[in-house]
């Protein structure tokens, strides 16, 4: 019977760094190797895209305290305080309910639950439980961490994520008074370049995730 990723993690309770910490210990084809990279990928992006979009949500609001039991009183709450339709929110669930179940990959809904399938600690991985074994110092010398695909996506989106949660959508004052004391102000040309930039990046991200999705990529412009 086909299954999801997330149910796969949900059946066997790990997260997703412990999940590809597991699949670092089996020798997978080419091909699996690929498949991993885009998943893990999209699961960093998610990651940083939820963390942006979640601070932006505290900065308007305080953060409900009550837990709500029932989904669709949850969904009134968000949509009140959002002001948005409700009707368009459930259509919309149900149309990624169905491109989630198609694609069989990860449950991006699961953000907003702080699922524990998708933490974002690599420290709480599969390393960390195993029983450490002492090695010969001539075994010690030859070894050293593998330089995977995976290994190199990951640590490039963890840099991105740092990045993007630390910055700021408007120039600094240090940077606008750098600006001001140049002989021809560079502002305006900066800013329609991050413009164009930005309908790119739009772009490209519609392609690779769909265009129900644009939007997304404004907000993370």
């Amino acid at each position: 019977m086909p299954f999801t990723f997330t149910e796969l993690q949900r059946t066997i309770e790990t997260s997703v760094y412990k999940f590809f910490d597991l699949l670092k210990e089996i020798d997978t084809s080419t091909k699996v190797d690929n498949a991993v990279s885009r998943l893990l990928k999209k699961y960093n992006v998610l990651c940083a895209l939820y963390s942006k979009l979640e601070r932006r949500g505290q900065n308007r609001s305080a953060r409900i305290a009550k837990q709500l039991e029932n989904d669709t009183r949850i969904i009134e709450v968000l949509c009140k305080e959002h002001e948005c339709n409700i009707d368009e929110v459930e259509s919309l669930s149900k149309r990624y309910e169905e491109l989630y179940l198609k694609n069989k990959d990860l449950d991006a809904r699961l953000f907003l639950d702080h699922d524990k399938t998708l933490q974002t600690d690599p420290i709480d991985s599969f390393e960390t439980e195993r029983t450490p074994r002492k090695n010969n110092p001539d075994e010690e010398a030859n070894m050293a961490t593998p330089h995977t695909p995976v290994r190199t996506v990951m640590n490039t989106i963890q840099q991105l994520m740092v990045i993007l949660n630390s910055a700021s959508d408007q120039p600094s004052e240090n940077l606008i008074s750098y600006f001001n004391n140049c002989t021809v102000n560079p502002k305006e040309n900066i800013l329609k370049r991050v413009k164009d930039v930005g309908h790119i990046f739009k772009e490209k991200f519609a392609n690779a995730v769909g265009q129900g999705c644009a939007d997304i990529g404004v907000q993370v412009t």
